[in-house]
């Protein structure tokens, strides 16, 4: 009787993993859907971060006046899909920028549309609507996408941009262009409909009033009298070995714990690849970002939860100040394969290295 190859029962169980996982995550996909992140994940809801009263000790967004005061404007950064905030280029950037603010309207602009006319707008804050309700000009809203009109904003050499929603009082936006090479790294950031208008007035601009007109189709941009602040810590503490780069704040988290957790992820990958040499197991290197606490994880990534895991981007989790006595923790998915062909090998079933 013919007997399957080694490389066939791994095949044929890759085709059945893979089978169950993706079926497996569409069915936790609908049902996370239909439920928002706040019911199922662990971490403050959204709403939190727009409280006046919250104090946010690495970041800070305030309108001023030369003349020195200042107001405090509650925000979250726009997350782009490096797993990070607009300007901070996967934690290797600090934003600290200082600059008058440009009042835009939608932040669209075209050839018979254009909301930056007769405004400069370089190395200054623009201020815009997303999804303003302009009956007028209601075609040409929805077919701009948020990430044209950010694009549009860079080309323009802004110094930020401050998005604003009509609709929802708490924004939690993605910019969800895939191509990493092409995401602006400039800082991005949304404010609820209260903190605008505060802006607006700051101004001696009535918000009711040009609200109305704009509905209408009369609208013109402004430049403000007031300024705007905006700080983020984005530039973390790093280790590197040749199997791991770990990411962190070391103001809250020590570089010995780091050190610890590595030498632990380490001899655990050391431990593998010898134990199963033959079978020529490969080990991508891994990107992890720790947070001491889930405030700060979902204000970097938006993402609730303790862990999240992606081939593509990394790891990113809570780190409670434990050291764990095991080997490597269950979200470092994107080495499944070398768990897979231990499991296969641990089952009787050995593997060699292919010819």
């Amino acid at each position: 009787m013919k007997t399957k190859s080694n490389d066939c029962r791994i095949a044929e169980f890759t085709k059945k993993y893979t089978y169950l996982r993706g079926l497996y995550a569409s069915i936790l996909f609908m049902i996370l859907s239909i439920l928002p992140g706040e019911l199922y994940g662990q971490g403050p809801g959204k709403a939190y971060y727009y409280y006046s009263e919250v104090e946010l000790p690495w970041a800070s967004c305030n309108i001023y006046f030369d003349g020195g005061s200042q107001m405090k404007i509650p925000f979250l950064p726009v997350i782009c899909y490096k797993m990070a905030p607009m300007g901070t280029d996967k934690y290797s950037r600090d934003i600290n920028v200082s600059a008058p603010v440009v009042f835009i309207g939608n932040g669209i602009s075209g050839e018979d549309y254009d909301c930056y006319k007769d405004q400069d707008v370089k190395d200054k804050f623009v201020l815009f609507f997303y999804d303003f309700p302009d009956t007028v000009h209601a075609d040409l809203e929805a077919g701009t996408s948020l990430v044209e009109r950010i694009d549009d904003a860079f080309q323009k050499h802004v110094a930020g941009i401050v998005l604003i929603s009509w609709e929802d009082p708490n924004p939690f936006l993605v910019y969800d262009k895939l191509d990493f090479d092409s995401i602006p790294e400039i800082p991005v950031i949304t404010i609820n409909m209260q903190a605008a208008e505060k802006i607006l007035m700051s101004s001696r601009i009535k918000p009711d009033e040009m609200f109305e007109k704009w509905k209408k189709g009369e609208f013109t941009s402004r430049a403000l009298i007031s300024k705007m602040s905006l700080k983020m810590e984005g530039d973390f503490d790093r280790i590197e070995t040749n199997d791991f780069e770990f990411c962190f704040r070391g103001d809250y988290i020590s570089r010995d714990e780091m050190e610890e957790i590595i030498k632990v992820n380490q001899e655990s990958v050391d431990f593998i690849l010898e134990l199963f040499k033959e079978a020529g197991l490969e080990w991508k290197k891994i990107f992890s970002c720790y947070f001491r606490d889930y405030d700060v994880k979902l204000f970097y990534t938006h993402h609730w939860g303790r862990g999240l895991s992606s081939a593509r981007l990394g790891n990113f989790y809570v780190h409670d100040g434990e050291i764990p006595d095991y080997g490597l923790d269950s979200w470092k998915r994107e080495n499944w394969y070398i768990w897979m062909k231990c499991w296969i090998s641990i089952s009787g079933q050995v593997i060699n290295r292919p010819e």
